[in-house]
């Protein structure tokens, strides 16, 4: 593909820096390679959606801990914003890629974002994932169910790569943690009130009606869920790991600042063309995006129709699909969460 060398610092505008900075080509083709995987992973968030209740999705748009909002998420209607944000999550990630790419010194310089070591664990796995020099790009991200046998032998080389995850930084785990009670001893006291929404001990979430119904074995997982079609490959699980982790990242002395994805957010508000920051209006649709993307992930990470190996993340039980939502709903989406989705 053609992706010529990327400016990253002019020397004529950094004081100090002798010469342009740039993102070499190999770099850039290989970034390209994966960003084309995001349209991939939002593929199948957005499927996620078409097959959540109603009452589900009113949760996934409540910035409330204890009440949904009256209507439910809904996906953008027109091609082109659906284009329009994902671009925002594929300009994160490059912003990502380049800066990891970076002499340390210059991230540390002329960047100003450290990545933690389950963000530098994700990129480094990308980068280097056998994939992006071995594979056609129309094949990175997905392949047939037909081919689930490399699908098995690409999880099991994952494993030590997995093992690495697990001793990364968030909440002491990988993604496996919504297994677990919630911290927060007063949800089920609280929540049970909420009879619009409310699991109980029958499943009864709103999701039979709007989404599939599928066979459960005895933990009352999908037996026999969504499995046709396209498997995702586990470069692909990576590039959602990678997307979610952004989205996680804690908060360093309680400053939203410290994540990379506010960071990140600040860059979008600068305009190169008048050198200046946008005004509130042209910034606004801005966050929007990033809020549309971060709702996506935040629901596949919840409730996906089908496992990601590589991430141990299972996919959705048949029931209490709503506790499962609201132990990601609690952390990061509601008012005073201390997370990155709170400041946008």
């Amino acid at each position: 593909p053609d992706a010529p060398p990327y400016l990253l610092a002019s020397a004529a505008r950094v004081p100090g820096l002798s010469v342009d900075l740039t993102s070499p080509r190999e770099d850039e083709i290989r970034i390209d390679r994966i960003l084309k995987v995001v349209d991939i992973v939002m593929d199948r968030c957005e499927e996620t959606v078409h097959s959540t209740s109603r009452s589900i999705l009113c949760w996934l748009k409540s910035n409330h801990p204890h009440m949904p909002y009256s209507k439910p998420f809904t996906l953008v209607k027109h091609a082109s914003s659906t284009t329009r944000y994902r671009l925002l999550l594929k300009k994160a990630l490059a912003f990502c890629f380049r800066a990891y790419r970076m002499d340390a010194k210059h991230r540390e310089r002329l960047v100003g974002v450290r990545f933690n070591k389950k963000l530098s664990g994700f990129l480094h796995a990308i980068w280097h994932h056998e994939d992006l020099a071995n594979s056609p790009p129309t094949a990175l991200g997905a392949y047939p169910i037909e081919d689930a046998t490399r699908a098995q032998q690409q999880t099991e080389e994952m494993g030590e790569m997995r093992i690495e995850y697990e001793d990364m930084d968030m909440d002491g785990s990988v993604y496996e943690d919504l297994g677990e009670v919630d911290d927060d001893s007063e949800e089920e006291d609280d929540d049970s009130d909420i009879s619009s929404a409310s699991d109980d001990d029958n499943g009864d979430d709103g999701g039979d009606i709007f989404s599939p119904s599928y066979d459960k074995n005895e933990e009352g997982n999908l037996a026999n869920g969504p499995e046709q079609g396209i498997s995702l490959t586990t470069l692909a699980e990576l590039v959602f790991g990678l997307s979610l982790a952004l989205c996680t990242e804690r908060l360093t002395d309680g400053q939203p600042s410290s994540t990379v994805l506010v960071y990140f957010s600040g860059i979008l508000a600068f305009s190169e063309a008048t050198n200046s920051f946008l005004n509130a209006r042209a910034y606004t649709p801005y966050l929007s995006g990033l809020i549309y993307i971060q709702r996506l992930l935040f629901l596949e990470r919840a409730l996906p129709l089908r496992p990601y190996d590589s991430l141990k993340i299972e996919r959705r039980p048949r029931f209490k699909q709503l506790r499962r939502l609201k132990q990601v709903h609690r952390r990061y989406m509601v008012m005073g969460s201390q997370s990155s989705f709170e400041e946008f």
